[in-house]
Formats: C-alpha cells, structure tokens, sequence
C-alpha cells in the first residue's frame, strides 16, 4: 500500500482544485459579500432618507443606522476572513485571494463609514 494511514484525529487537507474551479468560486463568493454590503446600505439609506424629515429625532436615528452600518460591516469583514482562511487552508489560492481583496474593500468602507459617522 503506498498511502500512509493520517492519524487519527488530525484533519486532512483536501486535495487541490483546478484554477477554474477555484476562480469561480472566488468570484461567487465576492459577488455575495458585494450583494450583501449594498442591500445593507441601500436599506439604511432609504430609512435614513426617510427620517430627514422627522427634524432632531429623525437626525439621531439616522446616527444610530450609521453605527448599525458600521457594526454590520465590521461582522462581515470577519467573516470573509475566516473565509479567506478556511480557503486557504482547503487550497484555494484564487478564492483566499479573491476573499483578501473584498476584506480590503470592506475595511476601506469600514474606514469610510466611520468618517462619515463622526
């Protein structure tokens, strides 16, 4: 027998995947976090644009919806970096690098938000 029996208790690596199969899910899952990100935004900005109106009530809940905005992209960036790490822990060099680039995108819009919330 040439295969070595893994001991027990140890997870095994997956074997590594074609590059096309790998890309595509990377771009699959960069366009979910994407998806996600401006339906989240797009929600707080109609309800936000909706408590113009409200005078000094409607200004503090529209603060409140920033920091939810703030905090909603803060627990996304930390899921798509256990995301990128569970990539390339199985092997996927095209979708962990993929999930760093939309990591870096969310910590710019994290960083953004936190400006316009000040």
């Amino acid at each position: 027998m040439d295969e070595t029996p893994s001991r027990p208790g140890r997870l095994r690596r997956p074997a590594r995947t074609g590059t096309g199969a790998d890309v595509a899910l990377g771009l699959l899952l960069l366009l979910l976090v994407a998806g996600a990100l401006v339906a989240r935004l797009l929600d707080s900005g109609m309800e936000g644009w909706a408590r113009s109106y409200d005078g000094p009530a409607g200004q503090e809940a529209i603060r409140r919806l920033h920091r939810r905005d703030g905090d909603f992209i803060g627990y996304e960036t930390a899921t798509v970096l256990v995301l990128a790490a569970v990539a390339a822990w199985a092997r996927r060099p095209w979708t962990a690098a993929l999930l760093l680039l939309a990591t870096a995108a969310l910590v710019a819009a994290l960083v953004a938000q936190a400006h316009l919330s000040a």
